[in-house]
């Protein structure tokens, strides 16, 4: 199920199945944001893994068709995203402020999917 505008202009999906390639991953409701990648420089669907669904345990690049794919470990974990736009050089700092000011000014929220959520809502309301 998808949720935006049209087919391009996308916030949020929600998918059944497996997010890996793993047969022992049960199958669930799995939410995929839109969310700026600090890699690629530019909006990529973001599976979002939570048990809870209040906190956010790890995000996963997962390009459009295939399953989620870990990447960097500084990518997976939310409280190591904030650490990497905090401390790494200028360019990261400035996508992190660019991209992540909401992060940045709310660091202890870290974890809250709601916040992940306003993330990706404040980048959905620029594009339409």
């Amino acid at each position: 199920m998808l949720y935006g505008k049209g087919k391009t202009r996308v916030c949020a999906e929600f998918r059944f199945g497996s997010p890996f390639h793993s047969i022992a991953q049960p199958k669930m409701l799995n939410l995929l944001l839109r969310l700026p990648h600090p890699d690629r420089k530019q909006m990529c669907r973001i599976l979002i893994r939570t048990r809870d669904w209040k906190t956010v345990d790890c995000l996963y690049y997962c390009p459009n068709g295939r399953r989620a794919h870990g990447g960097n470990a500084y990518w997976q974990k939310p409280a190591l995203l904030l650490k990497a736009f905090q401390e790494w050089g200028s360019e990261m700092r400035e996508f992190g402020i660019k991209n992540y000011s909401k992060l940045l000014n709310h660091p202890d929220q870290v974890a809250s999917i709601n916040l992940w959520v306003e993330i990706a809502l404040e980048h959905w309301a620029k594009r339409l």
